[in-house]
């Protein structure tokens, strides 16, 4: 039978966050399994210690700053720091989530934390606000201007040549300018009824010529305009972004950013269209080994839908996965290209693959695989075949064989009986 306390105690084990509790001096009350394994400490000889002792100085003053400020006021604190894990010394980043807990009489007894750690999601956060530095260098470099608006027709972005193009200042953007502000009123109900097909059917637009307005000289261009809806991760359209080209004088540039967008338009798509064009199975798996894209063949040999295949592994969609497979995936995993001969059921059909996997390398570590494969299943189902048949011949020469070696043996017996009558005779 467990008793409450210690109940309480796997409880806190259980949770897969750093969680510790102190008292209204500061010092270490208690922790769970989680706070024992980030500092590399055991519960038994943090008690009575600060956060002082498993922390560096600079570390260290930060999370007394805010202990302190919960013990004059109570309630509850969260805020982003770092902690020096046991794991080699790696720097982490995490959420603190603090609040006060009291005594009998209402009065602050101490405080209870959580740790979340927030690392892996800091990272991404970093990746993508690179990429997102990096498209707005590359579309500063653009002469022609590169917008984005919501679905109220406000910009929302503009590159450093719309600046230029337009005649506005960065305080004309911050006060907020609406689409139509760039377009000569004789044109705004063509550019609004455009609008309204993009958020409402996606359409894509390519190079709508208008006449547009210079604002800080009240003069009026000609310009083209390419536009395409903005679709969140739901595919929900969400905004309208493209290009504008001033088409005073420019009509070979005009082309040349005609192929440019196309191209830029279609790039997301050219891989997977060579990929599916192949006769050959692609795909990829992260990690964990499960499937991140299958190209067309791929799908056509599991028999399912690209959605149906992503984020899962063979095992969950396939009858049955012969040893190879496991093989094949293990030295994948360890940095080694691998050939095999795989076979899986997919709805009870026998499928043969001569397969060739090898790691994905990201920054010197493994974040996946790659696999192409060619179905040989014909191939083997014609050797079996021909297996069978080979041995059915042989049976059946061995059985004519054996007749025939009867009848010789009946033959000389015959002969020999005779030659002994002619001897008597």
């Amino acid at each position: 039978m467990i008793s409450y306390g210690g109940f309480n105690e796997i409880l806190l084990d259980t949770i897969p966050n750093p969680i510790f509790y102190k008292d209204k001096n500061g010092k270490y009350i208690g922790c769970n399994k989680a706070f024992e394994d980030l500092f590399g400490i055991n519960k038994k000889w943090i008690v009575g210690k600060t956060v002082y002792d498993i922390s560096s100085l600079d570390i260290a003053n930060e999370y007394y700053k805010s202990d302190i400020i919960l013990f004059s006021k109570g309630g509850s604190h969260s805020y982003e720091g770092l902690v020096k894990s046991n794991n080699g010394g790696e720097i982490r980043n995490i959420i603190i989530n603090k609040s006060t807990f009291y005594d009998r009489d209402g009065n602050i007894d101490g405080i209870v934390g959580v740790i979340t750690d927030i690392t892996e999601r800091k990272k991404i956060e970093l990746e993508l606000a690179e990429s997102e530095k990096k498209c707005k260098e590359l579309s500063n470099l653009l002469p022609q201007t590169v917008y984005e608006m919501d679905s109220n027709g406000i910009i929302t972005y503009l590159n450093k040549s719309a600046y230029e193009m337009f005649g506005i200042t960065c305080e004309d953007f911050n006060n907020g300018i609406y689409f139509k502000d760039f377009i000569h009123p004789n044109y705004i109900d063509t550019a609004v009824e455009a609008f309204k097909r993009i958020l409402s059917g996606g359409e894509i637009i390519k190079g709508k010529k208008y006449l547009c307005i210079k604002k800080n000289i009240k003069e009026f261009f000609p310009a083209l305009i390419y536009s395409s809806p903005i679709k969140n991760n739901k595919g929900d359209i969400v905004g309208v972004r493209g290009i504008v080209v001033d088409h005073t004088d420019h009509e070979t540039i005009l082309n040349d950013l005609i192929e440019t967008q196309e191209n830029f338009r279609s790039l997301s798509i050219q891989y997977q269209f060579i990929l599916d064009s192949i006769p050959d199975m692609v795909w990829t798996k992260d990690i964990h080994n499960n499937f991140t894209f299958v190209n067309k063949a791929m799908r056509d040999v599991l028999k399912k839908e690209a959605d149906e295949i992503i984020g899962k592994s063979i095992f969950d969609i396939t009858d049955e996965v012969d040893d190879n497979v496991i093989d094949s995936e293990i030295l994948a995993m360890n940095m080694e290209t691998c050939h095999f001969i795989e076979s899986f059921k997919v709805n009870g059909d026998n499928i043969w693959l001569d397969v060739t996997k090898a790691p994905i390398i990201k920054d010197g570590k493994l974040v996946g695989t790659i696999g192409t494969a060619r179905d040989i299943t014909q191939k083997i189902e014609n050797e079996k075949f021909l297996e069978s048949y080979i041995a059915k011949e042989v049976e059946e020469w061995s059985k004519e064989k054996d007749i025939i070696t009867a009848k010789i043996d009946k033959s000389i017996s015959k002969i020999q009986s005779n030659i002994q009558k002619l001897k008597r005779q």
